[in-house]
């Protein structure tokens, strides 16, 4: 629908509208739009005159107004990926890792402390969620088997993957039975940098707590004395993690500076996913 622009010249309106219609930033276009379009009165003559505006007023009032610019400026990228067609090169040979939203999401993950491993297959599991490719079986790459292709899922420019394509990725890998929780966190952690409402929609998953509860011991004793003997310091670790339910990875991590000697507490550290760091206090026996 085109917008009904004549009348005077409001730059709060005009702007917007000439950068949408033009899909681009650039001052001069902004300028000969605004003097095609708009008009005013004379104060001489009392007759009507094309409205004339420098492109360095324009680059200027652009600036004034970040917050507009960097709306408009989503939507004119919106459109232009819209109007894209990709193809699978967009995956591979460094090309994803330019994309300016995968650029966004390794600075933050590096600025969490995610070690290029965690980013590496991030990025790995992030391009064939794009590609709408489920992960292998071990038996699939055993046998070299292509990767199943959800149906109807095409290709998928990252910057227009949303929260509910993850959810249906997500619910597909889940009712293939294949693929872990790693998967689940790299969209995650994706989308969260993304800043997309409704990214913890993929917190957790259902059946996975308690699993392994059947399985246990009546007797740790002779195993924690075994332990001691064989190697003094993954029994203290070990043993630590038994009597305060801490991970084997935070009680490794846990240093004397945390120590509360009085009231017999710990502060450690857990990573409780790729982006995020949890801290808890552990009373320690």
């Amino acid at each position: 629908m085109r917008v009904s622009v004549s009348g005077s010249y409001r730059p709060r309106r005009d702007i917007p509208i000439a950068v949408r219609e033009l899909k681009t930033f650039s001052p001069s276009r902004i300028r000969d739009w605004i003097r095609e379009h708009k008009t005013k009165k004379d104060r001489v003559t009392g007759k009507r005159v094309q409205v004339l505006r420098s492109p360095d007023s324009i680059g200027k009032w652009l600036n004034r107004h970040p917050r507009l610019f960097e709306e408009l400026k989503n939507e004119v990228t919106e459109t232009e990926l819209e109007q894209e067609a990709i193809s699978e090169t967009l995956f591979y040979n460094g090309a994803f890792r330019k994309i300016p939203c995968i650029e966004q999401m390794i600075i933050d993950m590096r600025g969490e402390g995610a070690k290029e491993k965690s980013i590496v297959q991030n990025l790995s599991m992030l391009k064939r969620v794009c590609m709408g490719q489920l992960p292998q079986t071990r038996q699939q790459r055993k046998n070299k088997e292509a990767h199943i292709i959800i149906e109807d899922w095409g290709l998928k420019h990252p910057r227009r993957l949303t929260v509910d394509d993850c959810l249906k990725f997500n619910s597909e890998r889940v009712e293939h039975k294949v693929g872990d929780r790693n998967w689940r966190l790299a969209m995650r952690c994706f989308l969260k940098s993304r800043g997309l409402r409704g990214w913890n929609k993929l917190n957790g998953e259902y059946g996975g707590a308690g699993k392994y509860a059947h399985l246990y011991t009546p007797n740790m004793k002779p195993i924690f004395e075994w332990l001691e003997r064989m190697n003094k310091e993954a029994h203290d670790a070990s043993f630590f993690g038994f009597k305060t339910g801490c991970r084997i990875g935070a009680s490794l991590g846990a240093e004397s500076k945390y120590v509360d000697k009085e009231a017999h507490t710990i502060y450690v550290f857990e990573k409780a996913s790729i982006s995020q760091n949890v801290s808890s206090k552990r009373k320690y026996p």
